[in-house]
C-alpha cells in the first residue's frame, strides 16, 4: 500500500543533496499531528519480531523531470513526486489524514504546497519479475575486519546477497503477519549487462546525517514466491536509509524497503551471474533460469 505526492515547487526549490533525513521527519511529524501515540510507538520502538525492531514504512527519493546537482545541493524545478509505502493501513491513515489536512511539505525551510494525493493501483506479483531501482538498494551484514565486527555493505557480486534479501524478506513477513510464509523459496540477480554499460559504476554513497550508507542503483531480476517478492526490503536499520519496492500504474513496485520500478519479465535472454546458482544448496531457493548468464563483476565509485 502506498500513497503518491504530487507538489508544486513555484520558481523551484534547493536542498542538500543528501535529503534522506528531511523526508524521515517530515513522516514523523505528519503522523504526530495525527496520532501523537503512534508517532511515538513507531519512532522509539516500531514493530517487533525476536530482538529486532521494525518501522515497515519506507519512500521514495523526490523525482522531478527537471533538477539540477551543484556541489551538495541539488535544485528541483518542475513539480515534484514522492512516494510514501508502508504495509500497516495504521500509518498509512495516519499519514494521510495530517497530509491532506495540511496541504504543504515543510522541507528545509521552504514550503511546498501539495497538488495532490493518490494511492496507485497495486499491480499482480509473479514468480519471475524484473525490477528497476528508483533509489538506492542497501543491503548490510556483520563482518570481521582486523579482529572487530564491522558493518559490511555488500556489493552486487557479493554470494550473500540473495541470501541476505531472502532471511530479511522472511522476518519483515513475520513482523507484518505475525506468522511465516508458506513458501520461502527466494533468489536474485543483478542485470550484468547494465553493469558492463555502466562499467561497474551502479553503487551511491549515501550520508545519512553523517552516516555513511553504501547502496546499489541496478536493475535486477527476482524468482520466488510472489509473497516475498511483494515485501522485497533491505536490512538496513530503519533510522538509516529506507527504499521500498514500488508499483506504479505502468508497473513500478513499492515493498518493503528496496526503492525500485517493477516491470514482468519478457521473454529471451538476459543476463544475471552464475554464482547464484550457489544457493541452490539451500532448499529454500528455486533453481536459476539458464539463460542467465554471467556478465562483469560490479567495482565500487
Amino acid at each position: 500500500m502506498r500513497i503518491k505526492i504530487n507538489c508544486d515547487v513555484g520558481h523551484g526549490v534547493t536542498l542538500p543533496i543528501n535529503y534522506n533525513h528531511i523526508l524521515t521527519g517530515i513522516i514523523y511529524q505528519f503522523l504526530k499531528q495525527s496520532d501523537p501515540e503512534y508517532a511515538h510507538f513507531l519512532h522509539e520502538k516500531g514493530y517487533e519480531l525476536e530482538s529486532r525492531h521494525f518501522k515497515l514504512f519506507t519512500y521514495s527519493q523526490l523525482m522531478a523531470n527537471r533538477r539540477d546537482i551543484r556541489g551538495n545541493q541539488i535544485r528541483f524545478r518542475s513539480p515534484l513526486t514522492w512516494y510514501v509505502s508502508s504495509p500497516k493501513q495504521a500509518f498509512l491513515e495516519n499519514f494521510a489524514a495530517s497530509l491532506t489536512q495540511i496541504g504543504i511539505l515543510q522541507i528545509a525551510r521552504q514550503q511546498l504546497r501539495v497538488q495532490d494525493v493518490e494511492a496507485p493501483r497495486t499491480p499482480r506479483i509473479d514468480r519471475q519479475m524484473t525490477f528497476r531501482c528508483l533509489s538506492a538498494i542497501t543491503i548490510s551484514t556483520r563482518r570481521e575486519r582486523d579482529g572487530k565486527l564491522v558493518t559490511h555493505y555488500c556489493m552486487p557480486d557479493d554470494p550473500q546477497f540473495s541470501e541476505l534479501v531472502r532471511q530479511n524478506l522472511i522476518r519483515k513477513y513475520e513482523a507484518i503477519y505475525g506468522r511465516a510464509p508458506k513458501e520461502r523459496s527466494f533468489a536474485m540477480a543483478f542485470d550484468q549487462a547494465y553493469i558492463k554499460k555502466r562499467k561497474g559504476r551502479v553503487t551511491r554513497l549515501i550520508d545519512f546525517k553523517g552516516i555513511k550508507i553504501r547502496g546499489i542503483v541496478c536493475p535486477f531480476q527476482v524468482i520466488g514466491a510472489p509473497e516475498l517478492i511483494r515485501g522485497i526490503s533491505s536490512p538496513k536499520p530503519d533510522s538509516e536509509v529506507r527504499s521500498d519496492l514500488w508499483t506504479r500504474s505502468k508497473g513500478a513496485v513499492i515493498c518493503n524497503g528496496i526503492r525500485s520500478s517493477v516491470h514482468k519479465k519478457k521473454k529471451g535472454p538476459c543476463d544475471a551471474p552464475d554464482r547464484f546458482q550457489r544457493h541452490q544448496n539451500s532448499r529454500h531457493c528455486l533453481p536459476i533460469p539458464s539463460h542467465w548468464r554471467t556478465g562483469v563483476n560490479s567495482r565500487r565509485l
